[in-house]
């Protein structure tokens, strides 16, 4: 039985499930017979590429065979004990750029060139924008996957891979905070990961107590930021959970270079919050 060659692509905003996705995917690959590999940057990898890193990488279970292989010349990591480890090996931070159709095609085109016929996506939203674009590109012979790893858990109707634990990871920074602010009578502004739905820093917010946890989606009208203001004004402590996504288009628009919590604080200084 020919052996079929996989590719497996991390991208997108740093989330708990990455690693133990990896290592899933490495161990059912090898039980079917797969010849495995990683793109060392995701999306990157395929396409600019990093100068100091090989941007493609074999990935095996066991650390003989990972040995083995690099003695023989081919890049490879041993997946079968990582799932103890943090972060991610294989993984590249959200990368706009990909929505080029020019780098779309390179990277279309370097993953045929490289023989693969299994090629599994792992990331959040964006990952699957990416990787709808490049299946259009790329012969019906290859198949494709796509598993969510998204610490915002904001495609609809799924949950991702690590999002309960990536909660679990913000609550207790917030909770610090918290703390941190009852304890020398300060309001602190945290931004936490929520580009769309803002999951992540409800559950995280709402874990730790947060006095106000502001979504995406959310406008405040010009009344209501004063009534926040004044009440915060009148407060010996708080802690007010931003999600990143909030106001990004209007802050894209206006050239604006704060992130969610900065724009947020600024917009209630407005109304007489002083720093």
């Amino acid at each position: 039985m020919k052996q079929m060659k996989a590719l497996f692509i991390f991208d997108g905003g740093l989330a708990p499930g990455y690693t133990a996705v990896a290592v899933g995917l490495t161990e059912e690959g090898e039980k079917l017979g797969w010849e495995c590999w990683a793109a060392r940057s995701g999306f990157r990898s395929l396409c600019e590429g990093i100068s100091d890193e090989p941007q493609l990488v074999r990935v095996v279970t066991h650390p003989i065979k990972a040995f083995e292989l690099n003695h023989q010349g081919f890049p490879t990591e041993a997946m079968g004990r990582r799932i103890f480890f943090p972060g991610s090996d294989f993984r590249s931070e959200r990368y706009p750029d990909f929505a080029k159709p020019e780098l779309q095609e390179i990277a279309a085109r370097n993953i045929v060139n490289e023989g693969f016929e299994i090629v599994v996506f792992c990331g959040g939203d964006g990952t699957l924008r990416g990787a709808k674009a490049l299946a259009q590109l790329m012969p019906d012979t290859i198949r494709t996957g796509f598993i969510n790893i998204s610490a915002d858990s904001d495609i609809i109707n799924d949950r991702s891979v690590g999002f309960l634990s990536c909660a679990e990871h913000g609550a207790e920074i917030a909770r610090g905070l918290y703390e941190d602010a009852f304890t020398h009578r300060r309001i602190y502004f945290l931004e936490m990961m929520g580009n769309r739905s803002g999951r992540h820093a409800l559950h995280s917010g709402a874990a730790a107590r947060a006095h106000l946890i502001v979504l995406p989606m959310f406008n405040f009208s010009n009344d209501v930021l004063k009534e926040i203001a004044e009440s915060l004004i009148g407060r010996r402590h708080a802690l007010i959970v931003v999600a990143e996504g909030y106001k990004k288009s209007e802050r894209a628009e206006k050239k604006i270079s704060l992130n969610a919590a900065e724009y947020f604080k600024r917009e209630l200084e407005a109304f007489g919050l002083k720093d």
